[in-house]
Parts: C-alpha cells; structure tokens; sequence
C-alpha cells in the first residue's frame, strides 16, 4: 500500500500531530532525507509561536505611561496652589524638573524621546528626599510611572527584534509548504528502500507510517 503523499487538507493541528508521530518513527534513521524533515519541523513550530508584540500593543503601552506622566504632573500642578507653603515648594521643584523635560508637550514626542525624557524626569524627581515626594503624595505615581516607562523600553526593544525575526524566519505558510516537500521525501526514501533493501527495519517503519496516515 502506497503512503500518503499530499498533506493540504490537514489542519494546522493534524498536520502538527502527524509529523511528530513520523518524528518518532523515523529519527533513528541517519540519512540527509531524514536530518532535513527534523529541521523542517523545527522552522514550523517556530513559524507558529513566535508571538510578537504588535504595533497596537506598543500604541497601548504608550498610552498607560502617558496617563500615568499626566497624572503625576496634574497631581504636582496641584499642589504648586497647596495653601501649604512647604507642599507648594515641593509641587514647584516637581513641576520645574517636569518643564525642564518638556512638560505636557512629553506625551507628543516620538518613542525614543519620550523614553529617555520620562527617565530623565523620574531621576530628577527620585533625587527629592522621600519625605518631599510624599508630602504631595508621588509616592504612588512615581514608581507607576516607571513601571511603565521601563515596560515599554522593553516591549519596543522586543519589537524591533521581532521584525528582525520576522524577516529572517520562514513565514508559517512558507514554512508549512517546505514541512510537506520534506515529509513528502521521507515518505518517497522510505518507499524507496522498501523496494531495494526490504529489511525488518524498513518494513516495521513502512507499516507505522501506514497507520499514522490511515488514521
């Protein structure tokens, strides 16, 4: 009986469940068809987890640690009109450190510069003594912020490497087509040796491979 040799009607899900189960049955072998289709698996699986942050998550990202920025800053405006003369000084360093950075106009600026000016603001203001940040209670905001600023230097950093990735990784559905040619030579070599050199080996390999496509 012949083996299958057309897999397009499998589903991502059959055809991931197939070529494991031939994996198993045929990696014994040490022949150049076989090392192939074991590299061929390998580039789909990763075709299809490669889970990269999308520019949407970036965009939402921005956005967290552009409320929290106008939070903290509104919170320290405030208090530059607190009826408390020590509470207003420390709103007035706070607001200065915040406009020597850019201000409001922080939020309008591109990625890298938003990045860098946030970190420059949060260093200004972690330089206060703590009781100064908590006496117009940053104390909250402050580490919020940088939270979010430092979440989303990482996320932009994982993005741009996944564009490198994705440039030079096989797309899912290139990588699927090379999987089906490799499990196509497999199968071709396997019939192939059955036909010159029947051995035991080969037969009990054909007869797996019979009930992993007959199923």
């Amino acid at each position: 009986m012949k083996l299958k040799k057309n897999y397009r009607t499998y589903t991502v899900n059959a055809l991931g469940a197939v070529v494991q189960r031939v994996k198993e049955i045929v990696k014994a072998i040490d022949n150049p068809v076989i090392v192939a289709f074991l590299s061929s698996i390998e580039k789909y699986v990763k075709s299809l987890n490669r889970g990269f942050i999308s520019a949407a998550e970036i965009a939402g990202s921005d956005d967290c640690r552009d409320a929290c920025f106008r939070g903290l800053t509104h919170l320290a405006n405030l208090y530059t009109e607190s009826p408390n003369k020590e509470q207003a000084e420390v709103a007035l360093q706070v607001s200065t450190i915040i406009d020597k950075q850019g201000g409001f106009d922080i939020p309008q600026m591109s990625y890298k510069e938003e990045t860098s000016a946030l970190k420059r603001v949060i260093a200004g203001i972690e330089e206060l003594p703590a009781e100064k940040i908590d006496l117009i209670y940053l104390n909250d905001w402050l580490p919020l912020l940088k939270k979010q600023n430092d979440e989303f230097e990482k996320q932009i950093a994982e993005y741009i490497d996944n564009q490198v990735d994705y440039d030079e990784t096989l797309s899912a559905t290139e990588a699927r087509r090379d999987l089906e040619l490799k499990l196509k030579a497999v199968v071709e070599y396997i019939e192939a040796v059955l036909v010159v050199s029947p051995t035991d080996e080969i037969k009990r390999i054909h007869k797996e491979l019979l009930e992993v496509f007959n199923r």
